[in-house]
């Protein structure tokens, strides 16, 4: 009874339009004697090439919310995933695989497919999310008196890599361009598993397409 009331604030929460971050922020620190790079290959040892995890997902479209009880499935190396999700009376709200930014399965609700193509849409934010983790070389180094701030550039822009707190732990990844900043995902919350770690609390925002994900990890299988 307990858990189907935390449930159901939390579903009223996000549907009712709180706007406050429902995780726990960076505890920011000095970084005075942090070398970039040794924080750099930590994150690489830190990170699991594929995992899979239960978690919530609000999907946020201007002034519409879904929210989604669900699986994902992420494989770095084959650059392939799977999404699937579901309301709270298990009415299926999507379905999403993809393998190197294809999709190939799709099955996205009326609601959210009036959007546009939203599929695309989220196939990009979802790689954008849990891909590419670390910047790769060339990149520049920005080291601040409580952030690292990695910069490459890309085709088109500049994607960052900031990393703070006391384990120095990626913090956000974003993407500017023409000093605009047009996507960006913030991470909180990590928790261990099996010697890897895991944000537990996810929030992306595409600017471009004023749409929103907030993801809280549940558990990791």
């Amino acid at each position: 009874m307990r858990k189907q009331v935390c449930f159901f604030l939390l579903f009223a929460c996000f549907i009712g339009g709180c706007s406050f971050v429902p995780f726990k922020k960076t505890e920011y620190v000095l970084i005075n004697d942090i070398n970039p790079e040794d924080v750099l290959q930590k994150h690489i040892a830190l990170t699991p090439e594929s995992f899979k995890i239960i978690n919530t997902v609000v999907f946020q479209f201007r002034t519409k919310k879904f929210l989604s009880l669900g699986y994902l499935s992420v494989d770095e190396n084959e650059k392939a995933f799977e999404l699937a999700g579901m309301n709270s009376v298990g009415v299926k709200l999507i379905e999403i695989a993809a393998k190197n930014g294809e999709v190939t399965v799709n099955n996205v609700i009326d609601e959210i497919s009036k959007k546009g193509d939203i599929s695309k849409v989220l196939v990009k934010d979802i790689y954008r999310i849990y891909f590419d983790q670390t910047p790769l070389k060339p990149f520049e180094i920005k080291k601040k008196k409580r952030e690292i701030v990695f910069s490459q550039k890309q085709d088109v822009g500049t994607t960052e890599y900031i990393f703070a707190g006391k384990e120095n732990y990626l913090i956000e990844k974003a993407h500017y361009e023409e000093k605009k900043k047009i996507w960006s995902a913030r991470y909180y919350e990590y928790m261990e598993k099996n010697g890897k770690v895991y944000p537990k609390g996810i929030i992306f925002t595409n600017n471009l397409r004023g749409y929103k994900l907030t993801i809280n990890v549940k558990e990791v299988l």
